[in-house]
């Protein structure tokens, strides 16, 4: 989980840094949304996927009326999968150094 709350926090500052697209905030809202389960029973986590959702809906409310939420939707499920095996990838890597 950590590893993808890591990938999540690099996309965040990058789409900032870069001009995110409106696409590109809805991927990080939808995996946002799915990680609020998970990090209910710990604090600090919440902390941080809360601060992470605050960020996105700034960003999301500063490009409003930028675009049109039926094409988004599939490229935004094609995306969450491809963040999602990518923060797979880092875990299953940290757990094997540790487990060397």
């Amino acid at each position: 989980m950590s590893a993808l709350i890591e990938v999540l926090i690099t996309r965040v500052e990058s789409l900032t840094i870069i001009g995110a697209t409106v696409k590109d905030l809805m991927v990080i809202k939808v995996i946002v949304k799915d990680l609020r389960k998970y990090a209910s029973s710990i604090p600090e986590l919440s902390i941080v996927i809360e601060d992470i959702d605050d960020k996105v809906n700034d960003l999301i409310s500063e490009m409003r009326g930028e675009f049109h939420s039926v094409e988004i939707n599939q490229a935004v499920s094609e995306d969450v999968k491809k963040i999602i095996d990518e923060a797979n990838a880092i875990a299953s890597s940290k757990l094997s150094s540790i487990n060397v």
